[in-house]
């Protein structure tokens, strides 16, 4: 139920799977197939073929905040529940994102599965974004290779200390934000 002429703006967001530099979480698909493509090791999978929304941390970001100035500008319109996943093409299994991974990072593809539904997750998830691109005219920017792509590049970065993280991040957000503007025209 919205609220009524209330001068506060309340939503709640909610985005698929993102990946990006950065993350280190313990038993995430993204860092540990950065850990392995590092150390050239082979990579358990649990659920490969499990389907899922992959796009980078920065596409959710921005909705978050397009969404936080139409909260401002008129909170009762926009007090509502709303999800930033990526395009119905972007979905790919857990096993075609390890693949590909590894094939940007130039490593020989050394992925082993644990087994299906080792935890019981959802073999196919996906979130209708048509609410957020119709009304706040956001849409992801980057597909999904590019995404995994600009992970890639982070961790890389990383890993051999080519560069400050600080600068790198920078890098790819001006990236991300010059394919915004683009976008606009």
């Amino acid at each position: 139920m919205k609220p009524q002429h209330h001068p506060i703006g309340l939503a709640t967001a909610r985005a698929g799977n993102v990946i990006g530099g950065g993350d280190w979480t313990e038993g995430r698909l993204l860092p540990d197939l950065m850990k392995h493509c590092q150390m050239n090791q082979t990579v358990e999978l649990r659920n490969p073929h499990a389907i899922r929304s992959w796009q980078h941390v920065l596409e959710p970001l921005f909705g978050y905040l397009l969404l936080a100035q139409k909260l401002y500008e008129n909170p009762n319109e926009y007090s509502e529940a709303w999800n930033f996943g990526s395009h119905e093409q972007d979905m790919l299994t857990v096993a075609e994102v390890a693949t590909r991974v590894f094939t940007y990072w130039d490593r020989e593809i050394k992925w082993t599965s644990l087994g299906e539904d080792t935890l019981h997750e959802t073999i196919h998830l996906r979130l209708d974004s048509s609410k957020a691109r119709k009304r706040l005219g956001w849409k992801p920017r980057w597909n999904v290779d590019q995404a995994l792509q600009e992970t890639v590049e982070w961790y890389r970065s990383y890993f051999a200390r080519l560069k400050s993280i600080r600068e790198m991040t920078l890098e790819q957000i001006e990236q991300f934000l010059f394919c915004y503007d683009r976008s606009k025209n």
